[in-house]
């Protein structure tokens, strides 16, 4: 067995490591911890047993590597399967909110300790609050005034600007699950819900066209779709979100503006504008976990949860000095204004994105590995 391995250093920009296997791997993180993502599978040979075990999550990035060396070690020359490994680092979580600057809508990135990494990464939208979700390394932005939306990357580069054109007027909020994007569209009593694929196919344009009024706050879990009424019945309706078939509709007391909604474990958490609060609900049977889960904030607009945070965007007062807080999920308080300065902001949205590195890696170990099967050929 020939391994090839560059020089490793915990310090150094991530390595590649090339290895023979015995059977084809699936493309996968192996934890959440892990530095190894295989990234290719080419070909197979019936000479040599699969490979059982490939890597225990480590202790630190050097007992990774020594793991992988030593089950690799056992492994005989004149396996077919040629599978490219790379060594990558960790993606980093960046936080993008819609806000105002200079009279137009655009969105900024930050790091989730608060620190500014990109101003403008979207900008120039003549609407002022920008609806987006993010999915991976996209952004998919609502364009009221086109009736469309458009793609982005998560970098800021304009991928389509008609990427899905002639939506019915207004859409507003999106959410993803899996390869389905769900589009909300406000106007009122005749306000509906779309769904369409994150490749731009339209699925069904009217998923939901009654019973909607003013649907702002749209959340995914499973197969179910929550969509929050803003005014009017000032409900919570249940979904399936497959067929748009009503399954239940929740009326939780006491709220009459419901801005933004979002789901960790059996939880629903609602931001309320009316009221400036957030609470949490059963998300089965609507029950309050509690109603006031954080309360005192100054025109709360928007909210997304990421790991064991919630993060709520404040006007903070007329908006021209809106804030970003952090909290836990069970309402403390992590730091009231993690961002501060911002105008008007309103959606917020939190992901992974992969550091540069790590596609430069994934590309380099796919073409180093196809080379060497051409020489084995």
């Amino acid at each position: 067995m020939r391994i090839l391995l560059t020089k490793y250093s915990p310090q150094s920009e991530p390595k590649l490591v090339i290895a023979f296997t015995s059977s084809p791997l699936q493309l996968s993180d192996l934890t959440s911890v892990s530095i190894i993502k295989v990234i290719s599978s080419i070909c197979s040979s019936k000479k040599m047993k699969p490979i059982t075990h490939l890597f225990t999550a480590p202790a630190n990035a050097m007992g990774s590597l020594s793991g992988l060396l030593s089950t690799q070690s056992a492994l005989k020359l004149g396996a077919w399967v040629l599978t490219a490994l790379a060594l990558i680092g960790t993606a980093r979580s960046e936080i993008f909110i819609s806000n105002i600057s200079e009279g137009s809508g655009r969105i900024a990135s930050y790091s989730t300790s608060g620190a500014l990494i990109n101003a403008s990464v979207v900008s120039g939208f003549s609407n002022s609050d920008i609806p987006f979700v993010l999915s991976g390394t996209s952004l998919f932005v609502s364009d009221y005034p086109q009736n469309a939306i458009r793609k982005y990357t998560t970098s800021g580069t304009l991928v389509d600007a008609n990427f899905i054109s002639g939506l019915p007027d207004h859409p507003g909020n999106l959410a993803v699950a899996g390869s389905d994007l769900f589009v909300t569209h406000i106007n009122g009593p005749f306000s509906q819900v779309g769904s369409y694929t994150t490749s731009g196919a339209t699925t069904n344009a009217a998923l939901i066209s009654a019973g909607l009024f003013n649907p702002f706050g749209i959340a995914v879990s499973g197969p179910n779709l929550y969509i929050a009424n803003y005014g009017g019945s000032n409900t919570i309706g249940k979904y399936d979100s497959a067929t748009g078939n009503l399954i239940e509709t929740m009326s939780i007391s006491g709220l009459t503006s419901m801005t933004s909604i979002a789901i960790s474990g059996s939880n629903l958490y609602v931001l309320d504008i009316a009221s400036s609060t957030i609470g949490a609900y059963d998300i089965t049977t609507g029950v309050a976990v509690n109603a006031n889960l954080i309360s005192g904030l100054i025109s709360p607009m928007g909210m997304a949860i990421s790991g064991s945070s919630l993060y709520v965007t404040s006007y903070n007062g007329d908006g021209s000095n809106g804030i970003v807080g952090e909290y836990t999920l069970a309402g403390d308080t992590i730091n009231a204004t993690l961002i501060s300065g911002l105008n008007s902001p309103y959606y917020i949205a939190i992901g992974a994105i992969p550091e540069p590195s790590t596609s430069a890696a994934l590309a380099g170990a796919a073409m180093l590995g196809l080379a060497m099967r051409r020489r084995r050929a």
